[in-house]
C-alpha cells in the first residue's frame, strides 16, 4: 500500500487541530479539497480515518494506527531531505539549537549573533533547557546540536560530546548590598541571604552549603532562606540588582555591570563552582554548514572568554570591603 506524504501531513493536521476546517486553513486549501484527499485515502486504507461528531473530530481505530505510523515516516522524510539538501551543497535554513541556562548566558548568544552576520537567510530556533532535556531532543533529532551541562555519568555512544573550556563561578550581589561591607566573608554568612539562580546541575545543588530543594528556617525562628528559581539569567541577574539576592555567575557575564559600580564580585572562593558544559550532537549524522560554522565561532567566543579571564586583573576591596575592579 503507497501512501502519499501531502496526506499524511494533512490527517496529521486534522488529528492536531480536531477539525476540518481549522486543519484546512493551516494547510492553505479548501475544506473540499481537504474532505476530499481525506476520503481517498480512506478508500485506499478500507476504512474511515476519522469520526465526526458536534465536538469535533476524533481518530477511528483505524486513524490512530496510521497517525502513529505518519509521524514517524514524516520524521524520516524531513531527515531524507535535510541529508539531501546537504550533499547538494544548498546548506541549511534552519538551525535547531539547545542551550543550558548558563552557556546561553556565557556564550551561545554572542555567537549566535556573529553566526547571523555569516548567515543573514538563515533562521535560528533556541530553546533554553536542562541537559537531560536537551540530550534527549538531540538524540530524537529535534535539535542540531546542544550546549548544555555534560552527562554526570558515561556519555551514551549514540552521542559526540565535546568538551568546552571550564569557567570559574563567582558570588555576587548589588553593589549597596549589606555583604559588600563585611571585612572577611565566610560561606556561611551567604546563608542569610536569597538565592536567584537558574537551574542549576546536581553537582551544585548543594554550594554555599545549601540545598536547593529543602531550604531550611533558621533556629531563631527568622524567614526562612528561600531559592528564587529563574528560567533565565538576565531575570536572575535583574532581581539581584534590585534586591538583597545573591546570584550566581562566570566574572565575564556581569564584566560590564561591575565596571558601572551596579554589581559586586564577593570575595570569597566556594570549590567546584565552575562550568562544565560542552557540544553534545548526534554521533554519524553530518551538521549542516551553518551548524559547523556556529561549532567554531563558539569555540573562538570561548577562548576569548578564557582569554579575558586570564588578563583581567583581580579585583580588590574597598575600606568598606566592597569589591571594586581595578
Amino acid at each position: 500500500m503507497e501512501f502519499d506524504l501531502k496526506q499524511l501531513r494533512q490527517i496529521v493536521m486534522i488529528a492536531e487541530t480536531g477539525n476540518f476546517a481549522r486543519a484546512a486553513e493551516s494547510l492553505s486549501i479548501s475544506q473540499p479539497a481537504l474532505s476530499r484527499s481525506v476520503q481517498s485515502l480512506e478508500h485506499r486504507v478500507g476504512s474511515r480515518l476519522f469520526d465526526r461528531g458536534r465536538g469535533g473530530v476524533t481518530p477511528t481505530p483505524a486513524g490512530a494506527i496510521l497517525l502513529g505510523h505518519a509521524h514517524a515516516l514524516l520524521k524520516q522524510a524531513a531527515e531524507v531531505e535535510r541529508e539531501m539538501t546537504l550533499l547538494l551543497g544548498r546548506g541549511a535554513g534552519h538551525l535547531k539549537l539547545g542551550a543550558g541556562p548558563f552557556p546561553a548566558a556565557i556564550s551561545v548568544g554572542s555567537a549566535i549573533a556573529r553566526l547571523t552576520r555569516e548567515f543573514p537567510d538563515l533562521s535560528v530556533d533556541v530553546q533554553v533547557g536542562d541537559w537531560d532535556v536537551l540530550t534527549r531532543q538531540v538524540l530524537e533529532t529535534e535539535l542540531d546540536l546542544a550546549i548544555a551541562e555534560l552527562p554526570p555519568s558515561e556519555p551514551d555512544d549514540r552521542l559526540r560530546i565535546e568538551r568546552l573550556p571550564q569557567h570559574r563561578g563567582r558570588y555576587f550581589c548589588r553593589s549597596s548590598h549589606p555583604l559588600t561591607r563585611t571585612a572577611k566573608l565566610h560561606a556561611s554568612d551567604l546563608l542569610a541571604y536569597p538565592m536567584a539562580m537558574t537551574i542549576l546541575p546536581t553537582r551544585l545543588q548543594n554550594v554555599g552549603g545549601r540545598k536547593r530543594s529543602a531550604p531550611k528556617r533558621r533556629q531563631d525562628g527568622d524567614r526562612a532562606l528561600p531559592w528564587i528559581h529563574v528560567n533565565t539569567f538576565d531575570l536572575a541577574k535583574q532581581i539581584v540588582v534590585e534586591s538583597d539576592a545573591i546570584g550566581l555567575a562566570v566574572p565575564d557575564q556581569i564584566a560590564k555591570e561591575v565596571k558601572a559600580g551596579v554589581l559586586a564580585i564577593l570575595d570569597i572562593d566556594v570549590a567546584g563552582l565552575h562550568t562544565n558544559y560542552g557540544i553534545i550532537t548526534l554521533a554519524g549524522r553530518t551538521l549542516a554548514p551553518a551548524a559547523e560554522t556556529f561549532m567554531q565561532i563558539l569555540r573562538e567566543v570561548e577562548a576569548g572568554i578564557v582569554a579575558r579571564t586570564s588578563t583581567r586583573p583581580a579585583g580588590r576591596r574597598s575600606r568598606a570591603g566592597a569589591a571594586r575592579p581595578t
